[in-house]
């Protein structure tokens, strides 16, 4: 199966509606739910039958569910602000540590069960926002909550591409960022290294082929055309399914974007290249396979 999956639904109305156009008139069969969203149940209401749920766990965006109970997590307003680096450095450091690792478990623990409510029998999904879920700590506190719980989890996300397949088509490629290519290989050697420390947690899981760190904010159809044939292939010689990551939830609405706490976020989440995607997704993707 082929996974064309839009992150972030769930933040406000207008940006869910785009992701629901996107279902409707394009290609996209599921989603990631912002936690914290301040219009979550409003747009749950909105999300069609049938769509792929996943639990989108953030750490820098919106408020802290746990509130005052996270005070290392949050800023003055209690919204939540930690640093991908800084969570990676705490991680190697014991005593700081297990501070850190006490408030993720609280954050953690009111995201996961403030979206169960939303969950597929079937099982569980989880990934995580600025893919935080793949830092070692995090992943930690991830596995403990979910043993301690019994949760039956049927998927989480491990972004680990096959960069094999950008570069053969390097020269096709448009308008990247610099920087997706060292996310794309960080986020491979993380995934290692969780997989090491954590081979129980893999064993039931659905493995799946992933694609959307090296083009992410640029998966536009230019980008995609190139290397799509190549990655469905080589994830049906695999035996996987594939998870092709989009953002098309474009914000446009000047009280929402006032919302938006993260500064790179609000950028991102603005950016002309949410429209871009939208139109890729809405386009006849599957053909080019």
């Amino acid at each position: 199966m082929i996974e064309y999956h839009a992150d972030d639904y769930g933040m406000f109305q207008q940006q869910s509606m785009e992701i629901c156009r996107c279902i409707h008139e394009g290609h996209i069969n599921g989603v990631s739910i912002m936690p914290n969203g301040p219009e979550l149940a409003e747009c749950m209401k909105m999300l069609p039958a049938g769509v792929i749920k996943t639990i989108h766990l953030t750490l820098f965006e919106g408020r802290a569910l746990a509130g005052k109970n996270v005070p290392h997590l949050i800023d003055r307003n209690g919204q939540l602000d930690c640093s991908f680096i800084k969570l990676l450095l705490i991680g190697l450091i014991p005593g700081i540590r297990r501070v850190w690792h006490r408030e993720l478990k609280t954050e953690l623990s009111a995201q996961i069960k403030a979206c169960l409510p939303y969950m597929e029998p079937s099982g569980i999904r989880i990934d995580g926002h600025g893919h935080f879920h793949m830092l070692p700590l995090v992943f930690d506190v991830l596995c403990e909550i979910i043993h301690e719980n019994n949760y039956h989890v049927s998927y989480i996300r491990i972004p680990a591409e096959n960069l094999s397949l950008y570069r053969i088509h390097k020269s096709e490629l448009h308008e990247n960022s610099v920087l997706n290519p060292i996310k794309a290989i960080l986020l491979i050697v993380l995934a290692k290294i969780n997989r090491w420390r954590h081979p129980e947690i893999f064993t039931d899981l659905k493995t799946a082929g992933f694609m959307g760190v090296y083009l992410s904010g640029h998966m536009c159809i230019e980008n995609l055309r190139p290397v799509l044939r190549d990655a469905v292939k080589t994830a049906r010689q695999a035996g996987e399914d594939l998870e092709i990551l989009f953002h098309p939830g474009y914000v446009s609405e000047e009280a929402d974007i006032s919302r938006i706490t993260n500064e790179a976020d609000r950028i991102f989440m603005t950016s002309v290249w949410r429209k871009r995607e939208a139109e890729a997704v809405c386009d006849s993707l599957p053909e080019q396979i």
